[in-house]
């Protein structure tokens, strides 16, 4: 999804006259003419949208820190079963799970956690993202 897409609705019905400082965010506004901004935007607009962070709890950030640093990812399957795997793994809706070439680990004991992670979701979470190991 590009950010044109994800943020159309808020552009639309925008109250600020510079639209641009509200969600291009990336550098100061005071350094540019608006002109030059604008151009900056509009490469922005077709831009991928970065996936939003997932909020996770003390307890499930302290669980991820003590992951053994040769899983990367973690992922719900389609049943509600978590894993962790060593590479990142490629979602398969025929079989209903998330698939690495590498290895993976079922992380059941804790699927009452992590409720943010979800089958729906596009990608898996990276572990680094959120804790250093």
């Amino acid at each position: 999804m590009k950010n044109k897409e994800k943020y159309a609705d808020q552009i639309k019905t925008a109250d600020n006259q510079c639209v641009i400082s509200q969600y291009y965010q990336s550098e100061n506004c005071e350094n540019y003419d608006c002109e030059g901004c604008l151009a900056r935007f509009f490469k922005w607009l077709e831009e991928e949208a970065k996936p939003e962070k997932k909020q996770f709890s003390a307890d499930e950030l302290a669980i991820m820190k003590s992951i053994n640093t040769k899983f990367n990812f973690i992922a719900r399957d389609e049943n509600g079963s978590l894993f962790v795997y060593m590479s990142m793994p490629l979602k398969n809706n025929a079989a209903s799970v998330w698939l690495d070439d590498i290895y993976c680990e079922e992380f059941c004991v804790f699927n009452h956690l992590f409720q943010s992670i979800r089958w729906e979701d596009a990608e898996p979470v990276k572990i680094d993202d959120y804790v250093g190991r």
